[in-house]
């Protein structure tokens, strides 16, 4: 469809925020069976009813590396972060590499995601 998609991965708001009550009222009709439609669809759809309650940023702010280069992460070390404000780990994909990790062996990492946590808790 033509609908605008707004995804529930990362979420910043003041406390008592407006848009953020209206979509969790909305979570009355959560059905199991389509999680996207409250987590992605819906919140797109306020987005686009409600514009001045909430600021969507680019995918790239977050959603980068997506799923399908999700091997970017724990095999490579390449990947420029700098334009993330925070970024998705696709557990389901990255499950066993998350499962290793404790915060001193992800400090150690050879790959993007040990230069992400380094970046993130350093100067580098």
């Amino acid at each position: 469809g033509n609908e605008k998609l707004t995804c529930n991965a990362v979420v910043l708001a003041k406390k008592r925020a407006v848009f953020i009550k209206r979509w969790y009222d909305a979570y009355q009709s959560f059905d199991a069976k389509c999680w996207a439609c409250h987590s992605v669809i819906l919140p797109g759809t306020l987005a686009t009813l409600y514009p001045d309650e909430i600021r969507v940023l680019p995918t790239e702010a977050f959603f980068r590396p997506g799923w399908r280069q999700s091997k970017q992460f724990f095999q490579e070390n390449t990947y420029n972060f700098t334009s993330n404000y925070a970024t998705h780990l696709w557990s389901k994909i990255n499950q066993g590499a998350l499962d290793a990790l404790t915060p001193s062996s992800a400090l150690r990492l050879n790959n993007t995601f040990g230069r992400m946590v380094r970046h993130a808790v350093s100067e580098e």
